[in-house]
């Protein structure tokens, strides 16, 4: 099937960004709020490229606005409503005669509150609308008049609210998801089900209801689409928010490893948690979420031990079935890089500008690598683990024998800032590459001990570098 995608061209110098954008109940027409300085509301034919209407929608002081929603229409000769929210801002609009027209408003006429998410909600012959504020309440207007008040959550900001056949759904910037409905008397609404989103950026962007409302899907601003069954829930059956996709990080990922013997990869973020994945099946295994950024990680050969770098510490796991028990913890500050040597006896991790070596299995200190004057940013083990292979940010690429914890090469190249550094299978060439983009070949010289003897540009950032196993170079 072909895709066909349109661009709808945006009316010079007055949408500089968009903050909301929504398309009408029929799909024919397109509305987009601008942002500062005009916070201008435009709307479109989008299939003819044609603009209907624009209005600036923030009042003299430039309040950001932040949703806008096309009214329900009963039929397509039906007037078409828009409407608005900001800052201390409601508005209503009406297209008449190639306008945007501003409909009265009694609720404008007192201070309100930053409203953060809105809806319509149809009852009977009525229309009316929900407006969710940064109190956590909900506001129920009918005609621009309000008609009551809801205490949805007194401790978060009401980030999306959706219609429901009985009332509406409400998601919260906590990670609170409630849904209420009418009283009998058709003059309250109570809260039938209420439910939390765990995690570290558990706060609720947007909700979407199935059509027979019998499953419920939101956003997160951890990044994450989740999705939970509603059939049932007056009888208070147990249900959880399951990912419709895998659990991605939210943040930088700040340290990646494979092993040997089993087919996952760890990784570390800034969002605070580390992951193991499947890359066969190429499913997330297991995450652990932590209160402290991880700045590194590595996997024992077996795929059975994981070290993970902090900025005040290292830890040693075990990985378990469904989660991480942590074995040991050492103290060093600024961990940058650490990494299991091929055999697993042996461990080394960077702090600053010093490396330590450990025993695996007695979680004892070896010894001490010193030698560099800026920070240790890579550490990698030769294929016999006789030998380590350490760079850092004063442009020194430092080659360590084990067995005398002394350098046995050493290269500076002042100015540098390098981002990775190793050996080659034979030991003849080290390779680094830096963060300009740039790779140097280093190789042994009788005059200056070690040289680059070539180097090339590649034009982008590099992090990392990796060699094939068994492959010439």
């Amino acid at each position: 099937m072909r895709r066909h995608s349109q661009r709808v061209a945006l009316i010079k110098g007055c949408l500089q960004e968009i903050s909301s954008v929504i398309f009408s109940q029929d799909s024919k027409l397109l509305a987009a709020q601008g942002g500062a300085p005009d916070w201008s509301l435009v709307l479109w034919q989008w299939e003819k490229s044609k603009v209907l209407a624009s209005v600036r929608t923030s009042n003299p002081l430039g309040a950001p606005m932040t949703q806008v929603l096309f009214g329900p229409q009963e039929s397509v000769d039906s007037p078409v409503h828009i409407s608005a929210i900001g800052r201390g801002i409601f508005r209503t609009y009406r297209l008449q005669e190639g306008a945007l027209k501003l409909l009265p408003c009694g609720l404008m006429k007192k201070a309100q509150p930053a409203f953060t998410s809105h809806a319509w909600l149809v009852e009977g012959d009525e229309e009316k609308v929900l407006l969710g504020s940064e109190k956590g309440e909900v506001m129920l207007v009918h005609n621009g008049d309000l008609r009551g008040n809801i205490s949805v959550d007194a401790e978060a900001a009401i980030n999306a609210i959706v219609p429901t056949s009985k009332g509406f759904a409400a998601g919260c910037s906590n990670g609170s998801v409630s849904i209420w409905e009418r009283e009998a008397d058709h003059r309250l609404f109570r809260r039938v089900w209420q439910a939390s989103v765990e995690g570290l950026l558990p706060g609720i962007l947007s909700i979407v209801l199935t059509p027979s409302e019998e499953a419920l899907l939101l956003s997160t601003a951890g990044h994450q689409l989740l999705k939970r069954k509603l059939t049932g829930f007056h009888q208070e059956e147990e249900s959880a928010f399951l990912p419709l996709q895998q659990l991605h990080h939210s943040a930088e990922v700040t340290g990646a490893d494979t092993c040997l013997r089993r087919p996952i990869i760890a990784t570390a973020s800034l969002d605070r948690s580390v992951r193991l994945w499947n890359y066969v099946t190429r499913t997330c295994e297991l995450v652990k979420e932590f209160t402290e950024e991880a700045h590194c990680v590595a996997l024992h050969a077996s795929g059975y031990l994981l070290l993970v770098g902090f900025t005040d510490k290292l830890r040693l796991f075990a990985i378990l079935v469904d989660s991480l028990k942590q074995l040991a913890e050492f103290q060093m500050k600024a961990c940058s890089d650490c990494c299991f040597s091929n055999g697993g006896h042996l461990f080394v991790a960077a702090s600053n500008n010093s490396i330590a070596v450990y025993n695996t299995y007695t979680c004892e200190l070896t010894g001490t690598l010193r030698g560099h004057n800026g920070k240790v940013r890579s550490l990698r083990w030769s294929d016999s683990d006789a030998h380590l292979v350490s760079c850092g940010t004063e442009g020194a690429v430092y080659e360590w024998k084990l067995k005398t914890f002394k350098r046995s090469r050493e290269n500076v190249l002042k100015g540098c800032i390098y981002s990775c550094a190793l050996a080659s299978a034979d030991l003849e060439h080290l390779y680094a590459c830096s963060v300009d983009g740039k790779v140097c070949v280093l190789e042994d010289d009788e005059a200056t001990g070690t040289r680059i003897a070539a180097s090339f540009d590649t034009g982008a950032v590099l992090t990392q570098l990796c060699l094939p196993p068994n492959a010439p170079l």
